[in-house]
């Protein structure tokens, strides 16, 4: 039944992908069909009569348009095997940042469609306030079909950026403000429509993703666990192993330490088992998880919490085999027993937990957490996400917008260099002074906010390994220092020393001998072999192991009289299993804003000074052109209070010249 599920899960996840992908290929070519019947009316054909023709081809294309780049999007984020992670953009694979830009790219083609048909459109009514009641008619009718649609996007506040889009319009094609003014204003309009849609389809996949987990962590069977208890079952040398191991713990022959310890070697085939399970010896089976080992007693399997060590972890793999569980911070609740806990802790108050309805969901949703509570078969499952609360969407806000303007940059550069070629016989506009001003102050701002960011990044990079490393130190210290005192020569007391401080390791003594804190064999061996090399503190080695990337350090063991010696422990360490990391990347995302930010600041205020300054050159500029075209005019002033206090200065000279002349 849970495979059951399971599959259907699977295929609803890709029947909204193809749905996604039907209906945004369904309505891009519909969009591009109305299009072209736009670009072939003439003006001959805006009669009054035929006017409502053209309304209604606008509705159909601005509803296409925005239909299909919305599903475009979901797409995209569906097809992915990892989805785009809020909680950090520096998580982003090549496959993360080219959706991204995908997203850019079509964005940036509905709006050239977009901006071709409003040219047309436009010509039919000259009033701006017959305009503006047309753009509001237009967004309603737009935005009423997402009311019917799966997509449930907030009404309001896409009629919010209908209305403002075509707005924006109107006024870019009127020409009212510089290039570069339109350029920051087009990429934060759509940046910030594009963070709204990624935001909320990622949140909309992540409620998929952990209703999948829950079911399955809900559900009392481990298709694992029965599986290598099949092995286990075949194996009677094991079996009579584990017996003799029983029967000589419940006398007292042996003591819990050593017990472990020999469980560990009798189930080095399966660390799974070990990693998630305590193993008992009773009388009584269980409907799950049990084997019979002789007649009268049972190996029974019951959960425990987080106990062994992070490499048991690493090899045994996720619970139950669920994908980026590790993700996730989970409780499962059984009335109200605690069963297993990963990650944050949970509480539940009891009567809720009996008071629950059978398979009833609940959802929580805040800035900084999303929480999924879901109770089937007598159990509660609470499964809570970090989100890291709104710095993240405004970290991709930045990146969203920093990349636009990269693309933005490169396109300019390309028609730059096609309006330079010689075969071109069209002459060459030149922008104004004060455009030129503005382009070259922008784009010297955002080139040293660029190599500002990349410098940052590079610092902090450089601080977490420092961290790292002495975080790496202390932890050895501190398990040499467990070594010195409890280690006398017996590969026994080393899986407690890992247990004790969360790590494994491997040891190489004077002689040469070599020791694990674990059962099976290390990950990478005893390759490395420092005992020659002069002044050694320690060396870093990366080993590849079962899909999970590990780090090896390798430190000094000294003598009990501070004297260096042969021995060396190799610990190993989990690569960004560390709180730097976290802290880091908050910093730099809100880093990253911050220039963002800046360059917007610095940006208005160019555009402000330059039209400031140079507005004047360029009027004098327009009507030295009109004079040799043959046309006189006037060149006005906007500082008349000036030119009048001038006026009378020059009129008091003149008459004080002409009195000294009579006299």
């Amino acid at each position: 039944m849970n495979d059951l599920y399971l599959k259907i899960i699977s295929l609803s996840n890709n029947f909204q992908s193809y749905s996604a992908f039907s209906s945004a290929l369904l309505w891009t070519i519909l969009s591009f069909v109305i299009y072209n019947i736009i670009s072939k009316l003439r003006p001959r054909y805006f009669t009054k009569s035929k006017r409502f023709l053209i309304i209604i081809l606008a509705l159909l294309l601005y509803f296409s348009l925005l239909y299909s780049i919305i599903q475009w999007i979901k797409f995209t984020l569906y097809i992915q095997t990892n989805p785009i992670d809020l909680n950090n953009i520096f998580n982003l694979n090549w496959l993360g940042l080219f959706v991204i830009s995908l997203h850019i790219g079509i964005i940036s083609l509905g709006w050239k469609i977009g901006l071709g048909a409003f040219e047309r459109i436009l010509r039919l009514i000259p009033r701006q306030n017959a305009r503006v009641l047309l753009y509001f008619i237009i967004s309603t009718v737009i935005t009423l079909p997402f009311y019917f649609s799966s997509l449930q996007i907030s009404l309001p506040l896409l009629f919010l950026f209908s209305f403002s889009l075509h707005l924006l319009y109107d006024l870019y094609i009127e020409g009212k403000y510089s290039q570069v003014t339109w350029t920051l204003t087009w990429i934060l309009f759509f940046t910030a429509f594009h963070t709204q849609l990624l935001y909320k389809f990622t949140l909309e996949r992540e409620w998929v993703e952990m209703k999948r987990i829950s079911e399955k962590l809900s559900t009392p069977s481990d298709k694992i666990i029965a599986r290598e208890l099949i092995k286990l079952a075949n194996s009677d040398t094991k079996k009579n192993q584990l017996k003799e191991l029983f029967i000589s713990w419940e006398k007292g022959l042996i003591s819990n330490t050593e017990r472990l310890t020999r469980l560990e070697s009798i189930f080095d085939f399966s660390p799974y088992i070990l990693r998630y399970y305590h193993l008992n010896y009773s009388s009584k089976t269980q409907l799950n998880h049990s084997l019979k080992l002789d007649n009268n007693r049972w190996l029974t399997l019951t959960l425990k919490s987080n106990e062994s060590n992070r490499l048991n972890h690493l090899n045994a793999g996720n619970f139950k085999g669920i994908d980026h569980l590790s993700d996730y911070s989970f409780s499962i609740f059984k009335e109200n027993e605690l069963l297993y806990q990963q990650g944050k802790p949970h509480s539940i108050a009891p009567e809720k937990l009996k008071n629950n309805s059978t398979n009833s969901i609940r959802k929580e949703l805040t800035s900084k957490e999303m929480s999924y509570r879901f109770h089937k078969n007598g159990k509660t499952v609470i499964l809570s996400k970090n989100l890291g609360g709104y710095a993240k969407p405004l970290a991709f806000f930045s990146l969203t917008a920093c990349l636009s303007l990269i693309f933005y940059f490169i396109y300019s550069l390309f028609l730059h260099y096609k309006k330079s070629d010689g075969r071109i016989s069209k002459p060459v506009k030149i922008d104004s002074l004060g455009l030129n001003i503005q382009k070259t102050l922008f784009y010297i701002t955002f080139s040293s906010l660029c190599i500002l960011c990349l410098a940052s990044a590079f610092y902090f990079d450089k601080s977490k390994k420092r961290e790292n490393e002495r975080e790496y130190s202390y932890l050895a210290k501190e398990i040499i220092s467990t070594l010195q005192r409890r280690y006398h020569g017996s590969n026994h007391p080393l899986a407690s020393i890992a247990k004790q401080h969360g790590y494994d390791f491997v040891l190489t003594d004077e002689k040469g001998k070599k020791f694990t804190s674990f059962s099976f064999y290390p990950p990478g061996g005893f390759k490395h072999n420092p005992q020659n090399k002069a002044n050694f503190s320690y060396k870093k080695e990366k080993i590849f192991w079962k899909g999970k990337e590990l780090l090896r350090v390798w430190f000094p063991v000294e003598n009990s009289g501070g004297k260096q010696s042969k021995s060396m422990i190799g610990i190993y360490f989990p690569l960004g299993d560390n709180l730097q990391n976290i802290e880091a990347v908050d910093f730099m995302g809100a880093l990253f804003s911050g220039y963002l930010f800046l360059l917007l600041s610095i940006s208005a205020i160019t555009i402000y000074y330059s039209n400031s300054l140079t507005h004047p050159l360029d009027q004098l500029g327009r009507h030295l052109e009109n004079l040799k075209m043959g046309e006189s005019d006037k060149i006005e002033n906007r500082k008349r209070g000036c030119m009048a206090r001038n006026g009378k200065t020059s009129r008091s000279r003149d008459q004080e010249s002409s009195y000294s002349h009579e006299t």
